[in-house]
């Protein structure tokens, strides 16, 4: 008579056989005191780490801020400007022929605010006058009749 081999899954558990379902487990509670101070430092870690960072960086900004600013004016830079100041500061003729000149700036918003305060600013068109409800109602109504009547050519 044949024995029977065991199957090829069983032979798995070969040499298993009186271990204890408890073994390899550790079983006592965590050590709170370990987790808090150990995620503390880490804390305190990202906190330094960031402050350290941000004066890094301000340092730096600050410094290249100094240079750009220490660094002489471009050429064109100075004949720009130039050309808007000879513009805002200073009279000049825009069209002589029309009797056109260019204020500068500051006697310009004197001569305006003078005129606003004695009311003779013009525009060039008059204010619009608000329509009453029967006066809307009347217009549409004035349209829809137009609209209803085609003309004969």
């Amino acid at each position: 008579m044949k024995t029977k081999k065991p199957h090829k899954e069983l032979d798995f558990f070969k040499g298993h056989e009186g271990h204890s379902a408890d073994e390899g487990y550790d079983r006592s509670e965590p050590d709170a005191g370990a987790i808090l101070l150990w995620g503390g430092a880490i804390l305190v870690t990202l906190a330094v780490v960031l402050v350290g960072v941000t004066w890094y960086f301000n340092q730096i900004n600050e410094m290249e801020t100094a240079v750009k600013q220490l660094e002489p004016m471009s050429e064109q830079f100075g004949a720009t400007r130039q050309r808007e100041d000879m513009a805002l500061l200073r009279y000049s003729y825009i069209d002589k022929d029309k009797g056109s000149v260019r204020l500068p700036v500051e006697r310009a918003m004197e001569l305006y605010a003078s005129e606003a305060a004695s009311g003779k600013l013009h525009y060039p068109g008059q204010p619009a006058r608000v329509k009453t409800a029967e006066e809307l109602a009347a217009a549409a109504a004035g349209g829809a009749a137009a609209e209803a009547k085609p003309e004969a050519k």
